[in-house]
């Protein structure tokens, strides 16, 4: 009988360190499972992030297009007034005087 006791206690504290070894790992396994699902919900905020600062940088190429597009338009029609004021003050003898 004397046998058997310490058998139990050994056979007791195996299975204890069988345990707190299987619970840590299984902490370890849990928190790399957070880990992952951190970093996949970052990875698709980021994806969006992406998408609208690449729909940003497209709307601002298209406006500064449109406005240079503009500019010159309007540069190019005040050149064509001031060339018609030049020829009516050459028609008409203009002097800068009213």
């Amino acid at each position: 009988m004397a046998a058997g006791i310490p058998e139990g206690i050994v056979l007791i504290m195996l299975t204890g360190i069988g345990a707190v070894a299987w619970w840590g790992i299984r902490r370890i396994v849990e928190g790399q499972d957070d880990i992952r699902d951190n970093l996949a919900g970052i990875n698709e905020k980021l994806a969006k992030i992406n998408g609208r600062v690449g729909k940003n940088e497209t709307r601002i190429e298209t406006h500064e297009r449109h406005t240079d597009e503009r500019y010159r338009e309007h540069s190019s029609e005040i050149d064509k007034l001031w060339a018609q004021v030049d020829r009516l003050r050459e028609n008409h003898g203009y002097n800068g005087r009213a």
